[in-house]
C-alpha cells in the first residue's frame, strides 16, 4: 500500500514539475515576443517643450514660453487642448501590431492623409511616429519611422485618438478674447451700429469705473458685465 502510494505522489510530483516548466518556458517565450504597450508614452511628459504636428494642411510648431504654449510663435494654444495632449502621452497604450498586406495599406493610407507627430525635449527628440486611421470605426494607428503599424487606445475610452493629431489650427487655439483680468482694463468702448443710443464707455477712474452717461452707477451690474467680457471666448 505504502509502494503504492509513494508511486502515486512521485507521479504527480513528476506532473507538476512538468507543468512548472512549461509555464515557465511559455511565459518566457511570451515576455521575449510580447509588443510594448507603452511603445508610444512619453516617460517625463513634464520635459516636453515643444511638439511638431505635420500634415496636408501646413505645419503647427507648439512651444512653451513663460505664458504657456503657442502655436507658430502666434497664436496661445488652448489649454483645454494641451491637457489632451499631455494626457494622451501619458495612457497611449498598444493594442497590436498589424503586419501583411494589412500593414502596407495603412502605412500607405497614413502617410498620405495622417499627421506626422514630434515630440521635443530642447533639441532633443524624445518621440516621432505617424497618426492616422478610420475614424467611421473608431480605429486609430501609430506608424513609426520605420512603417511598423501598432494600434492603439486609450485604456477606458472608445475615441479616435488619432483625430486630436488631425484636427485644424483654429481648434488648438485658445479661444479666450482676453488674456489678462479686469484689473488690467483701462476703458471699454461699445458701439451699437443699428442703434447709436446704445452705445457706451467704461473708463476706470480711481478708485472705481465710471460708465459714460451714467451718473448713479450700480457697482455690481459694472463687474458682474466686466467678469462676463473678461471670459468671453470666440466661437
Amino acid at each position: 500500500m505504502k509502494v503504492t502510494n509513494n508511486i502515486k505522489l512521485a507521479i504527480v510530483l513528476g506532473l507538476l514539475i512538468m507543468i512548472s516548466v512549461t509555464l515557465e518556458l511559455w511565459e518566457t517565450n511570451t515576455s521575449s515576443t510580447g509588443v510594448n504597450t507603452e511603445l508610444f508614452v512619453v516617460d517625463n511628459i513634464e520635459l516636453v517643450d515643444r511638439v511638431v504636428i505635420t500634415n496636408q494642411t501646413g505645419t503647427m510648431d507648439c512651444r512653451a514660453f513663460p505664458g504657456g504654449f503657442m502655436i507658430n510663435q502666434r497664436y496661445p494654444m488652448d489649454q483645454g487642448v494641451l491637457n489632451i495632449l499631455a494626457a494622451v502621452f501619458q495612457q497611449i497604450r498598444v493594442q497590436r501590431p498589424v503586419s501583411g498586406p494589412e500593414q502596407e495599406e495603412i502605412v500607405s493610407m497614413i502617410r498620405q492623409t495622417g499627421s506626422k507627430v514630434e515630440v521635443f525635449q530642447g533639441e532633443n527628440l524624445l518621440l516621432s511616429f505617424w497618426a492616422g486611421g478610420d475614424e467611421a470605426q473608431q480605429k486609430s494607428y501609430f506608424v513609426t519611422l520605420q512603417d511598423e503599424v501598432y494600434l492603439v487606445q486609450l485604456p477606458g475610452y472608445s475615441s479616435y485618438v488619432s483625430g486630436l493629431f488631425q484636427m485644424p489650427l483654429s481648434s488648438w487655439r485658445s479661444r479666450e478674447v482676453f488674456q489678462n483680468s479686469w484689473r488690467s482694463l483701462m476703458s471699454f468702448s461699445y458701439q451699437d451700429f443699428e442703434q447709436p443710443t446704445n452705445d457706451f464707455q467704461i473708463t476706470y477712474r480711481d478708485p472705481f469705473f465710471a460708465v459714460s452717461g451714467v451718473q448713479q452707477l450700480d457697482s455690481n451690474k459694472v463687474m458682474n458685465y466686466l467678469q462676463d467680457l473678461i471670459s468671453l471666448k470666440a466661437s
